[in-house]
C-alpha cells in the first residue's frame, strides 16, 4: 500500500469498461462506468420523474445508458456527446424491450447501482413538501368532520 499524492489522486484514471450484447446476434456495444459530472447530468433527468409515468422513467434510465455508451478506443471516448443526448435516447425508444431491458440492467450493474435504483431515485426525487413535513399536523383528510 502506498500514499497517493495530489498529482497521482487528480490524473484521470481508466474507467471500468464491458461489452454488452445488442440483440440476439453476436452485435454488442462497450459500456463504461460514468465520471461524477456525467452523472450528475444523468440523475437531473430523475428530478421530477413520475414513479408511475413509465415512460418518463424509462427516458430517464435511457439517458444514463446513453452516457455509459463509448467507442471502442484506448481513451474510451462516449458514443454520443451530451448535444446527442436526446436523439439517442429517442432511437433506443425504437429497440426491442428485450433489448432496452438488457442494457438498462448491464448499464445499472456497470454503475454499480442495485436493482432497485431507478425506482429509488424516482422516489426520492418526487417527494412532496407534505411528505416531508415534520410538523405532525393531520393532512385536511384526516380531520375528522363533527357529527351533526
Amino acid at each position: 500500500m502506498a500514499f497517493v499524492d495530489k498529482r497521482a489522486l487528480l490524473k484521470p484514471k481508466a474507467l471500468k469498461r464491458e461489452k454488452v450484447t445488442v440483440g440476439d446476434d453476436d452485435d454488442f456495444v462497450l459500456m463504461r462506468e460514468i465520471t461524477v459530472a456525467e452523472r450528475l447530468y444523468a440523475r437531473k433527468r430523475f428530478e421530477g420523474v413520475d414513479e408511475n409515468d413509465e415512460e418518463e422513467a424509462t427516458v430517464a434510465v435511457l439517458a444514463l445508458i446513453v452516457s455509459s455508451l463509448c467507442n471502442d478506443d484506448e481513451e474510451q471516448t462516449i458514443m454520443f456527446p451530451e448535444a446527442e443526448w436526446d436523439e439517442a435516447v429517442q432511437a433506443l425508444l425504437q429497440l426491442s424491450n428485450a433489448e432496452v431491458e438488457n442494457l438498462m440492467a448491464e448499464c445499472l450493474r456497470i454503475q454499480g447501482m442495485g436493482e432497485n435504483a431507478q425506482k429509488e431515485a424516482v422516489k426520492n426525487s418526487e417527494a412532496s413538501p407534505s411528505d416531508s413535513s415534520s410538523s405532525g399536523s393531520p393532512k385536511t383528510s384526516d380531520t375528522p368532520v363533527p357529527e351533526s
